[in-house]
């Protein structure tokens, strides 16, 4: 029978390899596997945008930085990042987290995965959410516009009349088991909307 210091690789399923690719996250016993809730691959793939969450569910987020800050009280410190979508915003709060200080800065893109909740406004925000911080985008082209893009009809039902491009281009991302691959992103964009749907069409390396 396991118990909570039994090195990782001999949890059924695991074996050496993969425990190498988990000591990269410092999960090395059953202990650490136990308390790690990693971004699992499908949802990596199927990110929402903010203004499809809904409270109560668990999700992933691509969304731009916007302002952190860390407040102090006096049971703990809580760093609250605020991120969004165009004119959405998200909020992500870590207790315990001064390590995050300074960690963020405007304008990056990040990952986010987590249990969406309310708060005590009726605003969504995701409590100790899992990160990534994505890589720079580059070679970044539009190859379709307006009435050329296929979804421009739910576009527009669902986020605005905008004049929206499809988009794509090349970043570095890092998958659930750790590896990090050179892959080709698409997206809709559009001015003052910002960003949606970005999904990994597909590796180049």
């Amino acid at each position: 029978m396991l118990d909570p210091s039994t090195p990782v690789q001999y949890v059924k399923g695991i074996g050496p390899r993969l425990a190498e690719v988990l000591g990269a996250k410092d999960i090395a016993t059953v202990d650490d596997l136990l308390h790690y809730l990693p971004f699992r691959y499908e949802d990596r793939l199927n990110p929402r945008s903010v203004a499809e969450l809904r409270a109560g569910e668990m999700a992933t987020v691509i969304a731009e930085v916007r302002n952190s800050g860390l407040f102090r009280t006096r049971r703990m410190p809580i760093f609250q990042l605020t991120v969004g979508q165009g004119r959405t915003r998200l909020k992500c709060i870590w207790f315990n987290a001064a390590y995050l200080q300074g960690r963020f800065q405007p304008g990056q893109m990040l990952a986010l995965y987590g249990k969406v909740e309310e708060d005590r406004d009726g605003q969504l925000q995701i409590m100790q959410p899992q990160f990534e911080i994505l890589g720079e985008i580059s070679e970044v082209e539009t190859f379709a516009t307006g009435s050329r893009i296929r979804e421009i009809a739910r576009l527009r039902r669902i986020y605005g009349r905008a004049r929206w491009r499809k988009r794509k281009g090349v970043a570095r991302v890092r998958l659930a088991d750790g590896s990090v691959h050179l892959a080709e992103l698409h997206w809709y964009e559009a001015l003052g909307i910002g960003k949606r749907k970005m999904k990994i069409k597909r590796f180049l390396d």
